[in-house]
């Protein structure tokens, strides 16, 4: 896969130094930013800290022969961050070693690839471009705090899981500003601002993706893609999230599937959508007399009962704003089970 397969967008000044800014340390000595493209992150740290040594590292020789050009104090390297041999070859990467500041505005994607494989410091599984980046640069440079810009699924995504998991045992990722879509000329990938500081390793366990169950309300996730499904007329209805404001209506979809394991439900549900934005319409208790198939882009709040249904349909009501901002996304908006099981226990 060549370097030219990655995403090239550059921090507009403004929103450099206001990264910068969240940083709010007094003054520091060395700044490092692992993918600094056109420098403007770096710029900007050194009109924030006057005295700050710039580091630099970027996958674009040109882009590094430019910055060298324009700033011959900053130390430059030319060197792929992901890569092991070339990390340690590269000057600015081994002085950045336990520097006071990174800075980050990594790749959003590579081509066509959802994510990649990274294998260092403990951690071995796969995880989006982004993560890759993150989780390299403060693993290999340990700095004492870090300001990025990250595709706003790395908070969130299952893909990123394991990755987020190994690196709260070492640095806390927390989110400050969400920024428009339109931030960065030619790209359209939901973005957030995000605040890196050192962590007290933790062992809390976190929740899987699967069936889970709390105060007489059990969440299941749909199993079934469409393009997977195969429509029989003996078979059980197929409920896709184009059908959820009909089905409130109490009008069944038409197309029957031959049921699979994974996301049969029947009796008191709720019905949301795992990918877009609900519905306040849609989210309304239905009784399903006989077992349905859900898509795996519906998730269904199965109730013990009828008076239960409509108690937390009341509470999702009440609580709507909270509900919809939990559909997060780079791309589309989505709601795993996990961030779905956190808020209802919160409002239980």
């Amino acid at each position: 896969m060549s370097h030219y397969d990655l995403d090239r967008y550059y921090t507009p000044a403004n929103l450099a130094r206001s990264i910068v800014e969240l940083s709010d340390l007094e003054r520091i000595g060395t700044c490092l930013d692992a993918a600094c493209g056109d420098g403007s992150l770096l710029a900007a740290a050194r009109d924030v800290y006057s005295d700050v040594q710039c580091m630099g590292i970027d996958v674009d020789a040109s882009a590094i022969l430019r910055l060298r050009k324009r700033h011959p104090t900053w130390i430059l390297s030319h060197a792929d961050a992901l890569a092991n041999s070339a990390w340690k070859r590269a000057r600015a990467a081994r002085q950045s070693v336990g520097c006071d500041l990174v800075l980050l505005n990594p790749p959003f994607s590579m081509g066509a690839r959802k994510g990649i494989f990274v294998n260092m410091a403990g951690f071995s599984g796969r995880c989006s471009v982004a993560m890759g980046h993150i989780l390299t640069v403060l693993m290999r440079a340990r700095p004492v705090v870090g300001c990025a810009i990250v595709p706003e699924s790395m908070l969130f995504s299952n893909l990123d899981e394991n990755a987020r998991r190994f690196l709260s045992r070492f640095y806390s990722l927390r989110s400050v500003r969400s920024l428009r879509n339109s931030t960065f000329r030619g790209g359209h990938a939901n973005a957030l601002t995000i605040k890196i500081e050192r962590a007290v390793a933790t062992d809390q366990s976190v929740a899987t993706e699967k069936t889970q169950e709390l105060n007489g309300v059990q969440i299941v996730r749909g199993g079934l893609p469409l393009f997977q499904a195969e429509f029989h007329r003996t078979g059980v209805p197929f409920i896709h999230s184009t059908d959820l404001r009909s089905l409130t209506k109490g009008i069944l979809p038409r197309q029957r599937t031959r049921q699979i394991s994974r996301g049969l439900v029947s009796g008191n549900v709720i019905l949301l959508p795992r990918v877009g934005v609900p519905s306040r319409r849609s989210a309304r208790f239905i009784k399903f007399e006989h077992e349905v198939q859900l898509s795996d882009c519906v998730i269904a709040l199965r109730c013990v009962n009828r008076a239960t249904a409509l108690i937390w349909q009341r509470k999702i009501s009440d609580r709507w704003d909270e509900l919809v901002a939990m559909y997060r996304g780079t791309g589309a908006r989505y709601v795993t089970v996990n961030r779905l099981h956190s808020w209802l226990a919160s409002i239980s």
